[in-house]
C-alpha cells in the first residue's frame, strides 16, 4: 500500500486531493479494518482515528464445567481467570484455527461492537504474519469470501501498515511526526508482538522481503516464563495467565545497566529482606473486596486494607516483583538467558539490516522504529539504542525511536488511512476476481508488500 504514497511523496499534491478526495461513504458500507494480532484483536472502520473496538482474540470455558457457555471479549474480563480454560486460534503466530476465529469475528461484528449487519456490503483489510503456510493462506481465502461473503479483501503484516502511516505522519506534517528525524524512504521496522518478534527492512515504501527476521519471543513468552518464575519462589500463578500479564504490563522495565541492577536486588542471605528500590507489590484480587489487581504504593491503598480488616477478612496475597521487573523483559534483548538460541532484538536488527544492499546499511541503522505491545515496557527504546550504537559501525548513524501515540495501534491507524485513500482499490481482490481466478489471484496480489 505505502508503494502509492512514495512515489507521489515528492510532488506537490495538497493532503485534501491525496486523502479527501475519496468516497465518504458511511460506516454502514465502509471498509472493515482489522489488526488480527494474536493476543488482540482491532477492528474499526476506514477513516477512524482510533479502532471501534479491541477484544482478545481467544475463547474462553469455565474449566469444571464443560457444558458452560463459551465465553469471549469482555465477559472473559469479568470471569475469574485462574477458573478459565482458554483457546487461541493462533498457534506460534499463525492462524491455524478458523472456527474460534470466526466465533471471535462475530461477537466484533454484532450488534453491541461494530454492528456489521451484512458482510456483502463490506470490503475488509486485515493483517497477518509475513510467510505463512500456503494451505493458511488459502484457508484465510476461502473464510473470507466463502464463509463470511465480504465483497473484497486485503492482507498483510502489520509493519506495511506502519510503514504507510510512517508516510502518511510524514506528509502531512502532523505533530506526531518530528521533522527532525529521518524519512520513511528507507526504514527497519520491529514489530513486538504476542507470539513473535519480526525485524522488516524498507526501502521506497516496499519490504525487502528476504531481510525479514523473525525471533520466537513475544509477549505470551513473557509471560509464561514469568509465571513460572513466581510459582517457583512465591505462589502458584501457573493458571492465572491474564492476572500475570497485567502484574507484568504495570511492573516491567527494560534495565539499561542489567548487572547492576542484578547487584542491587541481590540479597546476602535467603533470610535478608530485600529493601531496594526496585522492589514492588502487586496486590491479587480476592473478586470478593478487590475486583482487579493493583501496584501497592499508597496510603489509599492502605486505607482500603483496614477495611478490609475491619471486616474481619483476611488481606488479600501479594506478588513481591524484584529482579523479575527488568529479568523478564531481558528475553528479548537477550533470549540465549532461558535457553532460547536465538539472535535478540538488537542482534535481529544487524542481521537484518546486513542482508540488504550496502549503500542503504547506514541509513537503515539511523531509522528503526518499534512498534507492538512489546515496545511500550519502559527503557525498551533507550535499551535497543544502547545495544545496537555498540553493534553498528561508528560511522553510521543510530536512531531508534517509537511512535509516539500508542505504539500497539501504529498498523491499525496506517490500515485505517490506506483503506480510506482513492488508491486502495488497486490492491484489494473482488469476490468476482476471487470466484474466477481461485487463489491464484489472493497469491498474485498479496505478496508483495
Amino acid at each position: 500500500p505505502h508503494r502509492v504514497l512514495s512515489k507521489l511523496k515528492h510532488t506537490q499534491v495538497s493532503n485534501l486531493s491525496l486523502f479527501c478526495v475519496i468516497e465518504r461513504a458511511p460506516f454502514g458500507m465502509a471498509t472493515i479494518v482489522i489488526d488480527n494480532g494474536a493476543g488482540t484483536v482491532r477492528g474499526g472502520f476506514a477513516g477512524q482515528a482510533l479502532p471501534h473496538h479491541s477484544i482478545e482474540n481467544c475463547l474462553a470455558k469455565h474449566k469444571n464445567n464443560p457444558n458452560s457457555p463459551t465465553l469471549i471479549g469482555e465477559s472473559i474480563l469479568k470471569s475469574h481467570s485462574s477458573h478459565l480454560k482458554f483457546k487461541r486460534p493462533h498457534d506460534k503466530g499463525y492462524l491455524i484455527d478458523w472456527e474460534a476465529e470466526i466465533e471471535i469475528w462475530n461477537v466484533l461484528f454484532d450488534s453491541k461492537h461494530m454492528k456489521v449487519n451484512n458482510y456483502k456490503d463490506h470490503k475488509i483489510l486485515f493483517t497477518e504474519p509475513p510467510f505463512a503456510p500456503t494451505v493458511l493462506s488459502q484457508t484465510t481465502n476461502e473464510v473470507i469470501f466463502e464463509e463470511f461473503g465480504f465483497n473484497a479483501c486485503y492482507r498483510c503484516p502489520s509493519s506495511a501498515l506502519s510503514v504507510y502511516q510512517e508516510q502518511v505522519l510524514e506528509d502531512e506534517k502532523s505533530d506526531e511526526f518530528d521533522e527532525t528525524l529521518p524519512g520513511s524512504d528507507a526504514i527497519v521496522v520491529v514489530d513486538m508482538g504476542f507470539s513473535f518478534s519480526h525485524v522488516y527492512c524498507y526501502y521506497k515504501g516496499r519490504a525487502i522481503q528476504p531481510a525479514t527476521v523473525r525471533l520466537n519471543v513475544g509477549g505470551k513468552l513473557m509471560t509464561n516464563y514469568l509465571s513460572e518464575v513466581l510459582s517457583y519462589r512465591q505462589l502458584n500463578v501457573l493458571e492465572d495467565f491474564q492476572l500475570v500479564t497485567k502484574a507484568k504490563e504495570a511492573l516491567s522495565f527494560v534495565s539499561l545497566d542489567f548487572d547492576k541492577d542484578m547487584i542491587s536486588t541481590r540479597r546476602k542471605s535467603s533470610l535478608d529482606q530485600c529493601s531496594s528500590s526496585i522492589l514492588r507489590e502487586y496486590v491479587l484480587p480476592d473478586y470478593k473486596n478487590i475486583k482487579q489487581g493493583y501496584v501497592r504504593n499508597s496510603k489509599e491503598d492502605d486505607e482500603i486494607e483496614k477495611k478490609i480488616l475491619a471486616k474481619g477478612e483476611e488481606l488479600p496475597q501479594v506478588l513481591k516483583l524484584e529482579n523479575e521487573r527488568f529479568a523478564i523483559p531481558e528475553i528479548l534483548i537477550h533470549p540465549t538467558d532461558i535457553g532460547i538460541k536465538q539472535a535478540g532484538i538488537p542482534e535481529c536488527i544487524v542481521q537484518s539490516i546486513k542482508k540488504c544492499p550496502v549503500f542503504l546499511q547506514p541509513i537503515l541503522s539511523g531509522n528503526v522504529l518499534l512498534t507492538g505491545g512489546c515496545s511500550k515496557i519502559p527503557g525498551m527504546q533507550e535499551r535497543i539504542q544502547l545495544e545496537l550504537r555498540a553493534l553498528v559501525p561508528s560511522h553510521a548513524p543510530v536512531n531508534v525511536r517509537i511512535p509516539q501515540k500508542d505504539p500497539d495501534l501504529h498498523a491499525w491507524k496506517g490500515g485505517s488511512m490506506f483503506a480510506k485513500s482513492k488508491d486502495f482499490s488497486n490492491f484489494y481482490v473482488s469476490k468476482e476476481d476471487y470466484e474466477e481466478y481461485g487463489h491464484r489471484v489472493c497469491d498474485e496480489k498479496f505478496i508483495d508488500w
